[in-house]
């Protein structure tokens, strides 16, 4: 069975005061509020993204590579064209001109190489992130959250990752991405507002 898909690409454009790293950030935070808009509870979306210049930052970089694992390119994917003309990325991303190249929707025409999963990956290094959940799963004080943490050590992980904006609780946190082969998908598409998934593949090429 065929799949047609749609997509669009954002390039982020260093200089010598600006960082890819940071450019990719902002991007990410401004992609995420558009995927949160065109959701429909907030949560999942039909909107998926990949990282074509992504590298494990657990080995060496490729020659010629950019220096930040993530890489500086973001695709979004979808099977239905108006989903991504309605994320109007253009006007999200005006502030951003300089820093950005967008294209425009197109029809992937090209040919693939492969599909891959590109999922988050939450390593447990934020003890008064993982005592704020155990207060609100299991209905507990904090103090008593902080008790079962006593003796935590924070795990730190070496995956791409991106610093975003909490736009809940205002608080600056790493998104760290995992990816792992995948294969073509007939009926799963469905992914997180950050356009990620564990499941559900996007095309590569």
């Amino acid at each position: 069975m065929n799949v047609t898909y749609y997509y669009q690409e954002i390039t982020c454009i260093p200089d010598h005061e600006v960082s890819i790293g940071f450019v990719m950030g902002k991007v990410m935070d401004a992609i995420h509020l558009a995927l949160v808009n065109v959701s429909t509870d907030g949560k999942t979306c039909p909107i998926g993204i990949s990282f074509p210049e992504y590298h494990n930052s657990g080995s060496e970089l490729p020659e010629g590579a950019v220096t930040l694992p993530i890489g500086s390119k973001i695709r979004l994917f979808s099977r239905v064209e108006d989903n991504l003309q309605c994320l109007n990325l253009a006007n999200q991303l005006q502030r951003f001109s300089e820093y950005v190249h967008l294209t425009s929707v197109r029809l992937l025409e090209r040919r693939l190489i492969g599909y891959a999963i590109y999922k988050r990956s939450q390593p447990k290094s934020s003890k008064d992130r993982l005592v704020r959940r155990q207060m609100k799963r299991k209905g507990i004080s904090e103090m008593e959250a902080q008790q079962q943490y006593a003796t935590f050590q924070p795990r730190y992980s070496k995956l791409p990752f991106l610093n975003l904006h909490s736009h809940s609780t205002g608080e600056r946190f790493r998104l760290y991405v995992d990816r792992c082969d995948g294969k073509a998908e007939t009926d799963a598409w469905c992914f997180t507002t950050y356009g990620l998934s564990s499941t559900t593949s996007v095309p590569l090429f």
